[in-house]
């Protein structure tokens, strides 16, 4: 950074990406950043696409009377972001579902990528493209047209791969502290279904989950868990903001491609 107004829109981010450019002002993550739908709310929220092209979803803390040392400046702004991987099918989920028109026994239609990628006002879907090609047939239909793909949603794949989802977190959750060591499964379990209830809408796929791995709707829903959701779009942080708790990240690195 070179100059002191640069300096005084700093802010500190902690990322697995390891670009190794210039700072935001410079073109340096700024070109990363983009701005996608929340899965669950449908509202604008920032995500980072790292150097190794994996999606992040960003989180942010903030103590009172915090600040930080960048160079030979002082940044007043003492918030803290940080980016944890999350798997694009989370992100493409909700599109998926609206863009199949099921209704009733009709399981709806097969979209193109181009289709599903289109999401007005949203041009940063196009970069998960490449993700897509790989891994959308773990949750659809595939059909193929002459030289094109088309996709379509499948209830069956879908739960299948929030199952694998959650049996993968519970099992990090119990290697990663001794907290969850002595839960019962179906304790853990309904832990794990709240956590998911940030990536993905309740109806249809929590019920599903639930009636799969026998869980309690009733418990699930009041189930505490202190959980941080995808953050909105940066903005200038507000001041005497409660400090933030973080999850661990080895059970929020589960939401990350399989």
């Amino acid at each position: 950074m070179g100059s002191g107004s640069a300096h005084a829109e700093a802010r500190v981010l902690i990322s697995q990406c390891d670009y190794k450019g210039g700072a935001v002002g410079d073109g340096g993550f700024e070109k990363h950043f983009l701005h996608l739908r929340n899965p669950v709310t449908g509202s604008k929220a920032c995500y980072l696409v790292a150097t190794d092209g994996k999606l992040q979803e960003l989180h942010w803390s903030k103590q009172t009377h915090t600040s930080w040392f960048i160079d030979n400046f002082a940044c007043a702004d003492g918030s803290l972001y940080l980016a944890t991987p999350i798997d694009p099918l989370f992100i493409i989920l909700p599109i998926l579902e609206q863009l199949r028109m099921k209704k009733g026994d009709d399981l709806g239609k097969f979209r193109s990528l181009d289709d599903i990628l289109s999401v007005d006002g949203y041009p940063g879907y196009r970069y998960l493209l490449p993700y897509l090609q790989r891994s959308i047939g773990v949750i659809c239909e595939t059909r193929d047209v002459g030289q094109v793909k088309y996709y379509r949603l499948d209830d069956s794949k879908t739960v299948a791969w929030l199952i694998c989802k959650v049996n993968r977190l519970s099992g990090a959750l119990r290697a990663s502290s001794r907290n969850f060591q002595g839960m019962v499964s179906n304790d853990l379990y309904t832990y794990v279904t709240k956590m998911l209830e940030e990536y993905v809408k309740m109806d249809p796929w929590v019920p599903a989950i639930c009636k799969y791995l026998g869980v309690d709707m009733d418990t699930s829903k009041t189930a505490h868990v202190p959980f941080v959701p995808t953050m909105s779009a940066p903005q200038k942080p507000q001041e005497n903001k409660e400090q933030t708790k973080w999850p661990s990240y080895e059970a929020d690195s589960v939401v990350q491609e399989q």
